[in-house]
């Protein structure tokens, strides 16, 4: 996929959410909203010391920012979202996890592999349309910082 926009791994920072993994089960939605602004220090410095310009959000971290709800019904279409990261607004693209997809890839391929041509129909558009929206909403943010 990010062929298809010019672009590489090497132009991105990874950046997973340290010290936010902890027992969603014995935590209360104060722990959440505490753990994720200390996270968001963590964020801000990254944007900062590297220079980012625009974020990609998925799954927990998604999550974490925007509260769950928001965060199934931006990713679903690639949604865009600024971010106050404390020192500046940033664009932020929220988009469905590289595990979702990797998830949905596999399902597929077993449905081919079952001979189940009905699922294997839906499941196939469904992966297209998912694909389609990320690259779509990665082309016009890439548009907006004029890469």
């Amino acid at each position: 996929m990010l062929e298809a926009v010019n672009l590489s791994v090497a132009d991105f920072h990874y950046q997973e959410y340290p010290a936010c993994h902890f027992n969603p089960v014995r935590s209360v939605a104060t722990d959440w909203r505490e753990r994720g602004a200390h996270c968001l220090t963590h964020v801000r410095d990254t944007v900062e010391r590297e220079g980012i310009r625009l974020l990609m959000l998925t799954g927990p971290a998604a999550v974490i920012l925007l509260g769950e709800e928001e965060a199934q019904r931006l990713s679903k279409a690639a949604g865009r979202v600024d971010v106050d990261t404390g020192s500046k607004r940033l664009p932020a693209l929220v988009m469905r996890s590289p595990a979702a997809l990797i998830a949905l890839e596999r399902k597929r391929l077993r449905l081919k592999e079952q001979g189940d041509q009905d699922e294997f129909a839906r499941v196939t558009a469904q992966e297209k349309e998912i694909k389609s929206s990320m690259l779509q909403a990665l082309r016009a943010a890439l548009g907006e910082l004029n890469v």
